[in-house]
């Protein structure tokens, strides 16, 4: 039943219209003087034919031509309407005073006309708008869901290969190593419920995910430095810099002195995130699709947060350096 009166029924929106109308004629009356049945009649017989003829070309033309863009036909058959209305109402008995059924009447006539299609075209404009940005916005949640469940499959691959390798080299450290990937992967399964974490905690994640990966390799350098200003609990979304130290990971394993440099600055404009790894300019096994980093702008940019990459590169070096702006606060 509640449907029926909601605000999208065209029914109950103009009789709730019609109803308000009629309260306002006869408050009005009430507070000019004593009721006068006679004017209020009067009043309502001039009113609600006009809105009548208004709620008729309406339906009739703005929904079925103007909201169509059907500029030429909308202009015709409006000007047709109104002026086959117009001299209607001089044929049927009392519907205009004497002093009102001359030149005037006709220009007043028009002008509620193009006043009332006027508002339905702009209620019929809002209405689209708020649909039109609900279905985008219904779609961006989608996008981004289907962005972040990306993530687990990725990494659990990855995780489950590397120990795999281990157990066959060393089985009796298995144990731990799946206690850590338990960590991981259970820090993962929750962020990826909440559309934001702390900085801080997805700092400590990254640097405990690249402890994990450090003990499997037995070669692989990490160096990490943060400069973090006071009070500066901001939130990003969750995951948004495994792509970059995923791709890290990878890339620096082929090298033969393999490091990964991670600089982390934390202000109260922004948050800087700049990691360097060595890499195989030629003779690499790895093809860069540069999924992981397109997958990281599109998810920055359904977020709406202003961000900057860069990138460069040498014969052994790779430098990528994310900077994000204005991240709001852990309230």
């Amino acid at each position: 039943m509640v449907r029926y009166f909601r605000y999208e029924n065209i029914w109950f929106r103009n009789l709730f219209f019609l109803t308000l109308i009629f309260c306002t004629i006869i408050l009005i009356d009430h507070f000019e003087g004593p009721s006068n049945e006679d004017r209020v009649a009067e009043i309502s017989y001039a009113v609600y034919p006009n809105y009548l003829l208004i709620l008729g070309s309406n339906l009739l033309l703005v929904n079925g031509l103007l909201h169509k863009n059907k500029y030429g036909d909308f202009i015709i058959f409006f000007l047709l309407y109104w002026m086959v209305m117009t001299i209607l109402g001089f044929y049927i008995p009392n519907f205009y005073k004497p002093e009102h059924a001359g030149v005037t009447r006709v220009f007043r006539q028009f002008f509620i006309a193009i006043v009332g299609s006027g508002f339905y075209f702009i209620h019929l404009w809002i209405t689209q708008n708020i649909i039109t940005t609900s279905r985008k916005l219904a779609v961006t949640e989608n996008e981004l869901n289907f962005l972040k469940q990306q993530l687990n499959p990725h990494f659990l691959l990855n995780a489950m290969n590397n120990l795999y390798g281990e157990s066959l080299a060393r089985p009796e450290s298995i144990p731990e190593r799946i206690l850590e990937l338990s960590t991981l992967l259970r820090y993962q399964i929750e962020a990826t419920k909440k559309e934001s974490v702390s900085l801080i905690s997805e700092m400590d994640f990254v640097k405990k995910y690249m402890e994990y990966y450090q003990y499997k390799s037995g070669k692989l350098t990490v160096i990490n430095h943060a400069v973090i200003a006071p009070n500066q609990d901001r939130v990003i979304p969750p995951l948004v810099l495994m792509p970059l130290v995923e791709n890290a990971v990878k890339f620096s394993s082929e090298t033969d002195e393999p490091y990964i440099k991670m600089d982390w600055e934390i202000t109260p404009q922004k948050f800087c995130f700049m990691i360097e790894n060595s890499y195989l300019p030629e003779g690499s096994k790895l093809n860069g699709t540069n999924l992981g980093i397109s997958n990281l702008m599109r998810r920055l940019e359904v977020l709406s947060i202003k961000y900057s990459i860069d990138c460069e590169q040498d014969n052994e070096h790779y430098k990528l350096k994310l900077q994000l702006w204005d991240l709001p606060t852990n309230a």
